[in-house]
């Protein structure tokens, strides 16, 4: 095996090692990267421990961070579910691949030889800690896995930059420690909004494809495959946007969506509220018979625009579960008045997902869905090389407009109007 030559500053070399052809670096782990450290595509990056970018310092002027800048192309390995990637609110991320080259982050079993459907649970993912708000009594909360402490306290940055992650390809990570204390594919843990999330794929997580915790990030083409538990959760009061995401479950999996205010304190402010539109639900026959579409409990509200379920669930418990008052409360006082900040807009859901919705509150969750403005069940025609393409039944569906200016004009409901604009092509990972 050939040795290292020309390993970044701040790495070390490992000459006993070499993956997909290229030499391997060890990233440093434990104590915390303190300068600036640029990964160049020339050489694979191993961890076996946690690595931690910048201090883990609330509220630190940005000029002050300590930059971690991956190139495209780069991969990142990591062995065991122990090691993860951590950029701590002192730190930011410059991870921005290209269509064409990808940042690849992945288990070192990453060989070729793992069983892309059913791979998961090797390594502890990506978090990112920032200092924007959290409905926490004192604004800050600890991350499971000794991520760290995140949020800002009583003078949160809701304006907070964690860098940029583009064209990213997260694999088979996520890792449960125990019942109550798991890491995450992606873990965003108090992000502010001034990170940019784009064209990110989050496949075989063990526990969530990506969580938000609290924060105010947004995020647009994302794509969430082969998950164990969730592929999209948040709590804490999240109440960044997401625009384009496609979630496909594979071979388990228990829900496109898992939602909370704050289990501890469903009433908790600011209350979780994102703003989502353009997103598809592919749901499975093979998922956990306790999952769902979408599970929308602890007080969170959510406006959901353009977006679409499909699939086949054959869950026990509801395709859509709207659990208790403190749920139901954000969308109105009743199902005749739907005045709230829990909604459903413009979009599409099976006949099957129509006849399984569960929840009951001040009216019922089946009541809530004949009430969204524009919004209807019937047949989902969803095709191509992937199956999450629009087909004429989806697309014949005129869209929600207006809905501010982080959000692209997209003249279809659904996350990918057709294969021809399908954006997950290129740079995502091939796992069928």
């Amino acid at each position: 095996m050939a040795a290292p030559s020309g390993c970044p500053t701040g790495t070390t070399a490992n000459s006993a090692a070499t993956f997909e052809g290229l030499p391997v670096c060890n990233l440093p782990v434990g104590s915390p990267i303190t300068t600036d450290m640029h990964l160049t595509a020339n050489n694979a990056y191993f961890m076996n421990g946690t690595t931690f970018v910048g201090e883990n310092t609330v509220n630190t002027p940005d000029a002050s961070k300590v930059k971690l800048t991956i190139d495209p192309g780069t991969k990142i390995i990591a062995e065991g579910g122990l090691s993860a990637l951590v950029i701590n609110r002192g730190g930011k991320i410059f991870a921005n691949g290209s269509a064409a080259k990808p940042i690849i982050m992945t288990s070192s079993q990453d060989d070729g030889s793992l069983d892309v459907l059913n791979a998961r649970g090797l390594w502890g993912g990506l978090t990112i800690n920032g200092s924007a708000t959290q409905n926490t009594a004192n604004g800050f909360a600890e991350g499971e896995g000794s991520t760290g402490q995140y949020g800002g306290g009583t003078s949160p940055n809701d304006d907070d930059s964690s860098g940029s992650v583009t064209y990213v390809q997260v694999r088979y990570a996520g890792f449960p420690i125990t019942a109550d204390d798991e890491l995450n594919t992606i873990s965003l843990q108090g992000v502010g909004r001034g990170t940019t999330l784009d064209y990110i794929h989050s496949h075989n997580g063990a526990d969530d494809g990506i969580e938000f915790y609290g924060g105010t990030v947004e995020a647009k083409h994302i794509l969430v495959t082969g998950y164990d538990d969730d592929a999209l959760d948040w709590t804490n009061g999240w109440t960044g946007k997401l625009q384009h995401a496609v979630i496909k479950a594979t071979t388990s999996g228990d829900n496109c969506i898992e939602a909370d205010n704050l289990g501890a304190n469903p009433t908790a402010t600011p209350r979780s509220n994102p703003t989502i539109s353009n997103l598809t639900c592919i749901t499975s026959t093979t998922q956990k018979s306790s999952g769902h579409a979408f599970e929308l409990k602890a007080g969170t509200a959510m406006q959901m625009y353009n977006s679409v379920i499909g699939g086949q669930i054959e869950s026990t418990e509801g395709c859509i579960l709207i659990a208790n008052d403190d749920t139901f409360s954000q969308s109105g006082t009743s199902a005749a008045t739907l005045n709230g900040t829990l909604k459903m807009e413009k979009s599409l859901i099976t006949t099957a997902c129509a006849a399984a919705l569960a929840g009951s509150g001040t009216f019922t969750t089946a009541e809530w869905f004949a009430a969204q403005a524009g919004t209807t069940s019937g047949t989902v025609d969803l095709g191509g090389p992937d199956g999450w393409t629009n087909g004429s039944a989806v697309n014949a569906i005129a869209p929600a407009t207006g809905l501010g200016s982080f959000f692209d004009s997209a003249d279809y409901i659904g996350g990918v109007k057709d294969d021809t604009s399908d954006w997950t092509k290129g740079w995502s990972f091939n796992y069928d």
